[in-house]
């Protein structure tokens, strides 16, 4: 393993557990505190908005308000439940389905289509204020 692969694993793994921490905190309601810089600057809110507050009512059973919320929510909570195992064969087996996965995402045919739906979802968060 090289020495970029080690940083890449090692920031990544940091990132993750930061997001994670992150997540846990507010959905617990120890912090409650708003980061996204375009919301804070021109009190719109970007696609991303609401995802926290989403992923808590997913994470209490609450599907539909998490959707209704953000739909993102369907995107990041099995990311944050399948990263770490893609992370482990990564390491163990040397396997990178990380970068297999970030190419199929650059793939016109699969880009336009999320980008076509972040646009709706960013549309759907500044009709509904979140």
């Amino acid at each position: 393993m090289t020495q970029k692969d080690r940083f890449d694993i090692i920031s990544t793994s940091v990132f993750y557990l930061i997001a994670t921490i992150w997540l846990l905190l507010n959905f617990w309601g120890i912090i409650s505190v708003t980061i996204c810089p375009l919301k804070l600057l021109f009190h719109i809110p970007c696609p991303g908005c609401g995802i926290t507050r989403a992923s808590g009512l997913l994470l209490q059973g609450q599907i539909i308000d998490a959707v209704m919320m953000n739909p993102n929510v369907l995107i990041v909570l099995p990311y944050i439940a399948i990263f770490p195992l893609l992370l482990f064969i990564r390491i163990k087996y040397h396997l990178d389905y990380i970068t297999k996965i970030l190419s199929l995402l650059n793939l016109k045919k699969v880009y336009i289509p999320l980008a076509i739906a972040e646009v709706l979802i960013w549309l759907h968060n500044i009709a509904h204020r979140i």
